[in-house]
């Protein structure tokens, strides 16, 4: 089931935006 495979793989690219947003935020406040 491809559906399957596609949904933790979704949840991964979202979770790296979040961590790229919050490096984004951690170096500019310094």
């Amino acid at each position: 089931d491809i559906y399957r495979f596609l949904l933790p793989w979704n949840m991964i690219k979202i979770n790296l935006e979040m961590f790229e947003h919050f490096l984004q935020l951690f170096f500019t406040i310094d």
